[in-house]
């Protein structure tokens, strides 16, 4: 949903009765890397805004964008995308390393439940803005766990195709809808 500002904000802050604060603010983008361009986790094209969290910062498209994936699935798991979503140390054992790898798949595997359960409520309450970012977050995940062509993307494809035609968007829906037919 829009806010219906006249004009940009430069932030926006936000606390939650039970949830952790958050707040969407403009990129400054000469805080990066020359070569370093933070990508929106929900259409992949270059980030303005990022939405910082207590446990993580994740890059948008828009304000409207950061928010939508606040509310659709990220306040719920953003305590949980933290150590997911960041490198895992090289020290200990072989042994460990691989403890600690087999936990991050098996954490991976959990979310991507939980995404694919929170999108479909709320695709059959009718919110379909909202469900959009979880089922892009499975989708990510299945993607990271199972490899491009695995069948566990279908499902996430699916909610995404369900999704694009709650909002009208008729060749969006097309297009998810071919992807999952592809892998199957």
């Amino acid at each position: 949903e829009s806010f219906g500002f006249a004009e940009p904000i430069d932030e926006i802050v936000m606390e939650e009765e039970g949830a952790p604060e958050y707040k969407i603010q403009r990129l400054n983008l000469l805080a990066f890397p020359r070569d370093c361009n933070p990508v929106c986790e929900l259409t992949g094209g270059k980030a303005a805004v990022e939405l910082v969290t207590q446990y993580l910062t994740l890059y948008y498209v828009s304000e409207e964008l950061a928010e939508q994936a606040w509310n659709g699935i990220i306040k719920k798991i953003a305590h949980l995308l933290s150590p997911l979503v960041q490198p895992a140390p090289i020290v200990g054992t072989q042994e460990e390393r691989n403890r600690r790898a087999n936990n991050i798949v098996l954490s991976k595997r959990s979310l991507i439940d939980f995404c694919l359960n929170e999108s479909s409520n709320l695709l059959s309450v009718h919110k379909y803005k909202l469900a959009f970012p979880a089922a892009i977050q499975a989708l990510k995940f299945c993607k990271e766990v199972d490899g491009e062509k695995s069948v566990s993307m279908v499902e996430p494809y699916l909610q995404l195709s369900q999704a694009s035609l709650g909002l009208k968007q008729l060749n969006k829906a097309e297009e998810y809808l071919s992807l999952a037919r592809w892998i199957v």
